[in-house]
């Protein structure tokens, strides 16, 4: 389904969309999370570093709660930031130096929200891109993801690339391990998550117009599999997925949307929410902003809450969120259909085989303790594949029992 617009209630797994709040808050690159305590806060760029104020329920920010996560030195440009499974979080820059997007930066920030250190990743180096990087830090693998120099989307020179790392880094022991990712849509701009469910570092990127890939890579970091799903947009064009949530063994997916010939400046349109099964099949998109151009929103990112939803999204430099409801038991549900068949475990079906060597890769690292991690290997898993025709019906038919008790 294709929900329009912000403001309106939604008979989806998606529903209770508000009204998008302007913060009153200069920056870019929100990224809303939740501390140790439950406390909703929103990190974002502005004039070079990383910085953080606390929402209140109707996410709205707390001016005076304003604090800097991570000091850049005014040369932060692009930022993610995400949780790490052991506590604490990771965050992610870019910058210029010589050229363009030819420098980045991890940072390791602590749970109780104390920057530990930062280190370069690649540094006035003009054969990366490094704008809008995706980043996981969970208990599979600390990554980030670069693209290198040429257009993909256009079919033009140009390579997708793994960077993972560990703790070590912050330490001074160094090292990284950089693992090509062939078949997945530019790096840059798109986000990353690791399923423990799976054992798989999954990236989600979008192809025009309208194309979400999903490329998974194994627990040794071995790229597998990849797989292509149509997005509902109608005649718009998706692009930026620059965010996504797990829940219940579903995935939800924060981008863009836009009529190319709308007239909005640069790489602004709309907000949307994408909502994948359990098996990466698409459930429903959401349109969360009804923006016209010229200026419209960027830089989408969200932060799931039990059954509530934040996205935040800058406009002009300005910060704004808008929140949303997801059903987590009509997921929860989802997940216990996939799982078994006949009161059996169902083993899950791989995707298209990509030809790809799985013979070795670089070991991924288990997080622990606040968030530091040691290395591991083991085994290897595939990403699921899309249901079939019976398998979705009974996936409709069984949303529809829950709706009608609902």
């Amino acid at each position: 389904m294709l929900g329009l617009l912000g403001g309106v209630a939604l008979a989806g797994i998606v529903s209770d969309v508000g009204v998008p709040l302007d913060l009153n808050l200069p920056g870019r690159h929100g990224r809303p999370f939740l501390t140790d305590v439950g406390q909703r806060w929103l990190g974002f760029g502005r004039s070079g570093s990383f910085h953080a104020v606390r929402l209140d329920a109707s996410g709205a920010a707390d001016a005076g709660s304003f604090i800097t996560l991570v000091e850049g030195g005014g040369e932060f440009i692009d930022h993610s930031f995400v949780p790490c499974a052991g506590g604490g979080f990771l965050h992610v820059a870019s910058g210029n130096r010589i050229t363009s997007d030819d420098t980045a930066w991890v940072s390791f920030v602590s749970r109780d929200l104390q920057w530990r250190g930062t280190e370069a990743l690649v540094d006035s180096d003009d054969h990366y891109t490094t704008n809008d990087m995706p980043a996981v830090c969970a208990a599979g693998v600390w990554a980030t993801g670069f693209a290198t120099e040429g257009d993909l989307d256009a079919g033009q020179p140009g390579s997708n690339e793994v960077f993972a790392f560990g703790p070590s880094l912050f330490g001074g022991g160094g090292g990284f391990e950089t693992i090509p990712l062939p078949r997945a849509a530019r790096m840059t701009g798109t986000s990353m998550v690791w399923r423990d469910d799976t054992r798989q570092l999954i990236a989600v990127g979008i192809r025009p117009p309208a194309m979400l890939r999903i490329v998974s890579l194994d627990e040794n970091l071995i790229p597998a599999t990849s797989a292509d799903r149509e997005l509902d947009v109608g005649s718009l064009d998706a692009y930026w997925a620059q965010s996504t949530a797990l829940v219940d063994g579903s995935m939800l997916i924060a981008h863009m949307v836009r009529g190319n010939d709308a007239g909005f400046a640069q790489d602004t349109g709309n907000v949307a929410l994408t909502v994948l099964g359990p098996e990466l099949q698409v459930l429903e998109t959401n349109i969360l902003t009804s923006f016209s151009p010229p200026s419209g929103a960027m830089r989408p990112a969200l932060l799931v809450d039990g059954d509530e939803i934040v996205v935040s999204f800058d406009v002009g430099g300005a910060l704004h969120t808008v929140q949303a409801r997801v059903d987590v038991e009509a997921l929860r549900a989802l997940q216990v259909v996939v799982g078994s068949a006949d009161g059996a475990v169902r083993e899950r079906r791989g995707v298209e085989d990509t030809g790809l060597d799985s013979s070795s890769g670089p070991a991924a690292v288990a997080d622990h303790g606040d968030g530091y991690a040691a290395a591991e290997r083991g085994g290897c898993a595939s990403v699921p594949a899309p249901a079939g025709p019976v398998r979705a019906l009974a996936f409709v038919g069984l949303l529809g029992l829950l709706r009608r008790r609902g």
